[in-house]
């Protein structure tokens, strides 16, 4: 008999914990009727924890739909597949070929080094790192207007540097700058007969480098001035104006033995008075 009451009493707590556990159970799923009215294999997750009407479900949808994106697009994650890459970037916006970006040079500074293979690189660039049309439209062309500006900034720096040498020059030379410049380039002209060096000098700004005027000069002076300039101080062997030509046929129409010289071919010098005569009157009469 000592034996039953412990057993009883055993058997009522095993009751008790059973029930209470049961009913903690049942107490928890009735907390959301809603989620009841869904298949058991969504009851469990915690997304649908708060929601309790169909209204609330639909809102969520909707809700998730706008932040993936009205295209469906999925972000990829850091281990994403080339074609997982792809497919984004062309939902995106990306073109499928690099020149469909089209690009035009026209904003971009006529003497921008590197400008001719500067549109295919760009396009390139961005379609491997997969920019929409769109936005390398406005990147280029953001680009191609700060490039613009900042050329036009060089360029007024170089002609603000080419006035000071001029004006440096100027007043090294003083009364016989221009007398100077003419040796200068005399010695430039007769050095440089295909006008190599004299179209660099052009084309890199370097053609106003007092050093190197001061340098021509010195060879001119040191060979002999009278070489390389004329009587009225212009360089040697540069064309005289249409004026200074017609004036020179009438002096010359004038000079017995010079008109002798180009009216008899067996005349010593007949042939140069012929060349010069012809080339005064292409001076003096272009066509």
């Amino acid at each position: 008999m000592s034996d039953t009451p412990g057993s009883g009493a055993a058997g009522s707590g095993a009751g008790a914990g059973a029930g209470a556990g049961a009913g903690a159970g049942a107490s928890g799923a009735s907390d959301n009727p809603f989620l009841q009215t869904l298949p058991e294999e969504f009851r469990g997750e915690a997304a649908l924890k708060d929601i309790k009407d169909i209204g609330a479900l639909a809102k969520g949808y909707v809700h998730a739909q706008k932040l993936v994106g009205a295209k469906g697009v999925i972000i990829p994650g850091e281990n994403a597949k080339p074609d997982e890459l792809e497919a984004f970037y062309t939902a995106l916006g990306r073109p499928k070929a690099p020149t469909e970006y089209g690009f035009k040079d026209d904003g971009l500074p006529k003497d921008m080094l590197g400008r001719e293979g500067l549109i295919n690189a760009v396009q390139g660039i961005m379609h491997k790192a997969g920019v929409s049309k769109k936005a390398a439209e406005e990147i280029f062309n953001g680009y191609s207007a700060y490039m613009k500006a900042e050329m036009e900034k060089i360029g007024q720096n170089l002609a603000a540097e080419k006035t000071k040498r001029v004006e440096a020059i100027k007043k090294e030379f003083g009364a016989e700058y221009d007398k100077n410049l003419a040796i200068a380039r005399g010695v430039a002209k007769k050095f440089d007969p295909s006008g190599t060096l004299a179209k660099w000098l052009d084309e890199t700004g370097h053609g106003d480098n007092p050093d190197l005027i001061k340098a021509f000069l010195s060879i001119g002076k040191a060979i002999g001035p009278d070489q390389f300039i004329t009587g009225d101080g212009r360089p040697s062997g540069t064309n005289p104006t249409q004026q200074e030509a017609l004036e020179k046929i009438k002096s010359l129409k004038a000079d017995a033995a010079w008109v002798k010289k180009y009216l008899n071919k067996g005349e010593p010098g007949h042939k140069e008075a012929v060349e010069e005569h012809q080339k005064l009157m292409e001076i003096a009469y272009p066509s």
